[in-house]
């Protein structure tokens, strides 16, 4: 059942990052354990894509209180360089390390419809 939920997060959520220009749709998943999994996808930064690996956590799932919904979450870590995306010549640049983290917290409820 949750390797079909990190299949289902792959497809859905596949790098929905900030400053992102597009997002894969045809994302690889992988579990690595009861609730943990590695979600592979290409990410467009400025014109510049790259493959990248979230770290994904199937945190549980439950009735919603406030909405009297089923409910699951996940969370996904990454890491990219700013530099290998274009990120570069920034007046800030000295201020500032090459490594970004990326940082994705996603809750889905089941529609009353």
């Amino acid at each position: 059942m949750r390797s079909i939920m990190f299949a289902v997060v792959a497809a859905v959520f596949a790098f929905a990052s900030a400053g992102a220009q597009s997002v894969s749709t045809d994302a690889k998943q992988a579990p690595t354990g009861p609730n943990t999994g590695k979600i592979t996808g290409d990410l467009t930064i400025k014109n510049v894509t790259k493959s990248v690996t979230l770290d994904a956590v199937f945190n549980g799932g439950s009735l919603n209180p406030m909405s009297d919904s089923y409910a699951i979450g996940f969370s996904a870590t990454a890491t990219i360089r700013r530099t290998d995306f274009g990120i570069t010549g920034m007046r800030w640049e000295p201020l500032v390390g090459d490594e970004v983290k990326l940082i994705v917290e996603v809750m889905f409820q089941q529609s009353k419809d």
